[in-house]
C-alpha cells in the first residue's frame, strides 16, 4: 500500500527552529526543503529513512534534482538541519528525520509496511507456481537456439536454395505486364539476336527486333513467346525485315501453337 499522506504540526511556523531558519538568508528555501525531506521520508516508509535505495543513500547533487533546487541551497539546508539536530545520519550513510516516530504514526506505518510486503511475498509465490504449473515453450531463435536447431533451419535454407534453382521456366507465374516475364525460358540477350540476323543475311533490324520484343515483355499477341528464332524468320518471311519502325502485331511465329482469330485472317489476307 502506498503512502498517501504524512502528519504535520498545526504549530509548525512557530516552532523556535523554524522561526530561527526563516530568519536566515535563502531561510524560505531551506523550510521547503525541510517539508519536501519530510514527504520523502514518507515516500520512502522506513522509519524516516532518506534514501534511494538502501544501497544507495541520496547525495546533495541527487537531492539538488529532486528538489529542483541548486545545490548549494541545498547543502545549506542539509547542514542546517543536522545542526539543529533536525536530521542524523545512519552508520551506512543514509540521513534519517530525526524523532520521526514521535510525530509520525509510527505504528500504522508499520502495518502498511507489513501490508506490503505480505502482498509481494504472495505475489512472487503465484509467479512461481504458475511457472512451474505452465511449460514455457520458446521460439527458436539465434539466442535460444542448439546447435541441432540451427543446423536444421541451414538444411530448410537450403532445400529452399537448391527448389528455386531447379524450379523449370514453365513453372514461373506469367506478368505480362513485367518486360521478359512472358518468355517461356531465357529471353536472348542482343549480340545473340544480332548474330542470328547476320547468319541469315542479315535480312531482320536485329536492334529493332530486340527492341520491340523487349518492350512488350516478349508476348506473341497475348502469348508468351516460345521461340524468338522462329519469330525472326516470321519477320523475314511477312516483310517486317526493314521495317522503319516496329509492327503494331506480329504474326505467330513457327512452332508455335497459340494464335487468335484476328492474327490468322490478317494472315489470309497478306496471301491475297
Amino acid at each position: 500500500m502506498e503512502i498517501g499522506w504524512i502528519k504535520l504540526s498545526t504549530d509548525l511556523f512557530t516552532n523556535r527552529k523554524i522561526r530561527q531558519i526563516l530568519s536566515m538568508p535563502d531561510g524560505d528555501a531551506v523550510v521547503m526543503i525541510w517539508l519536501q525531506l519530510l514527504i520523502l521520508a514518507g515516500c520512502v516508509n522506513d522509519r524516516g529513512l532518506v534514501y534511494f535505495t538502501k544501497d544507495m543513500p541520496y547525495t546533495e547533487e541527487m537531492l539538488s534534482v529532486q528538489f529542483g533546487r541548486a545545490p548549494e541551497t541545498v547543502r545549506l539546508a542539509l547542514k542546517t538541519f543536522g545542526a539543529f539536530g533536525m536530521t542524523e545520519t545512519t552508520g551506512d550513510g543514509l540521513l534519517r528525520i530525526a524523532n520521526w516516530e514521535k510525530y509520525q504514526n509510527a505504528e500504522g506505518l508499520e502495518k502498511i509496511r507489513e501490508q506490503t510486503r505480505e502482498r509481494v511475498a504472495k505475489y512472487r509465490k503465484n509467479l512461481n507456481s504458475q511457472k512451474e504449473e505452465l511449460p514455457v515453450t520458446l521460439p527458436v531463435t539465434q539466442c535460444n537456439a542448439t546447435e541441432e536447431d540451427k543446423e536444421k533451419e541451414k538444411d530448410k535454407d537450403s532445400s529452399k536454395e537448391r527448389e528455386v534453382r531447379e524450379r523449370k521456366p514453365e513453372d514461373a507465374l506469367v506478368n505480362p505486364r513485367k518486360p521478359q516475364d512472358g518468355f517461356r525460358g531465357n529471353p536472348p540477350t542482343q549480340e545473340e539476336v544480332k548474330k542470328y540476323c547476320l547468319e541469315r543475311g542479315g535480312k531482320v533490324d536485329a536492334e529493332r527486333f530486340f527492341d520491340y520484343y523487349s518492350s512488350n515483355g516478349w508476348m506473341v499477341g497475348k502469348n508468351p513467346m516460345k521461340d524468338w528464332k522462329a519469330a525472326v524468320r516470321s519477320w523475314e518471311t511477312n516483310g517486317f525485315a526493314g521495317a522503319k519502325s516496329p509492327p503494331p502485331r506480329s504474326s505467330p511465329p513457327e512452332n508455335e501453337t497459340e494464335f487468335s482469330c484476328e492474327s490468322g485472317i490478317e494472315a489470309y489476307l497478306r496471301l491475297l
